[in-house]
């Protein structure tokens, strides 16, 4: 059996620093994921919230 977890994340914002580091902003449904750091192997941040813990405003500019 070959079972395949795949995450479908549209990428919101994307800024690449003079020193090979990356901030980027991802949505996952009801979730935006902030990654800072160089994108591989892995960033050196990442944090995950959900869409109803940042705020009214915030939200009604992602979801349209």
């Amino acid at each position: 059996m070959l079972a395949i977890n795949v995450h479908a994340q549209d990428l919101v914002f994307k800024y690449s620093a003079s020193n090979n580091k990356t901030i980027s902003i991802y949505q996952d449904s009801d979730t935006l994921i902030y990654k800072f750091g160089k994108e591989k192997p892995k960033p050196e941040i990442e944090i995950k919230r959900k869409l109803h813990n940042l705020g009214h405003a915030f939200n009604a500019e992602i979801i349209r």
